[in-house]
């Protein structure tokens, strides 16, 4: 339960920045592009690891990329 919990905060800390954090270090351009090929390879890593990953991942990781991908496409 503690590594499903500290995965989750993980993904909310990326998301996070991604929009608010890192906006005035970087262009807000190069903020997306570099979150998005964090996030792609966070999605790599995990549907790798799906065949043993616990059901609930199963079902919130693509919910929570779904969310990312449409608020992305939403705020550009």
């Amino acid at each position: 339960m503690k590594s499903i919990l500290l995965t989750y905060v993980v993904l909310l800390a990326i998301v996070y920045y991604s929009f608010f954090g890192m906006g005035s270090l970087l262009p807000a351009t190069w903020n997306l592009i570099l979150m998005s090929a964090i996030k792609f390879l966070l999605i790599c890593f995990v549907f790798m690891n799906l065949k043993t990953a616990h059901p609930f991942w199963k079902v919130a990781f693509p919910v929570l990329i779904g969310i990312y991908s449409m608020s992305i496409w939403f705020l550009t």
